[in-house]
C-alpha cells in the first residue's frame, strides 16, 4: 500500500473568474513519519493560482508545496 493519500477538495460550481477555494490534503498512512514531501499539481491550465496556506512556488504550467514532516496518520 501507500505511504501518502493525497486527495483533493473543490466546489461543485464556481463562477467563471471569481476565486474559489481549493484544498489538497496530503495524509501519512503510515506508522513512521514521513520526511521531506512534497506535493505537485501539474497542467492548471483550467485556473491559475493565486494564493495558498502553505505558500506554492509556480513551476512551469503547477504548483509544487514543500510540506516538510508529516507524523504518522497525520494530514496536511
Amino acid at each position: 500500500t501507500s505511504a501518502l493519500l493525497v486527495h483533493e477538495i473543490a466546489p461543485g460550481q464556481v463562477r467563471k473568474g471569481a476565486p474559489y477555494v481549493f484544498e489538497i490534503h496530503a495524509t501519512n498512512c503510515s506508522n513512521g513519519t514521513l520526511q521531506n514531501v512534497m506535493v505537485q499539481v501539474d497542467q492548471l491550465t483550467n485556473f491559475s493560482y493565486q494564493s495558498s496556506e502553505p505558500a506554492g512556488s509556480k513551476d512551469g504550467n503547477g504548483v509544487m508545496w514543500n510540506l516538510g514532516d508529516i507524523g504518522p496518520k497525520a494530514t496536511k
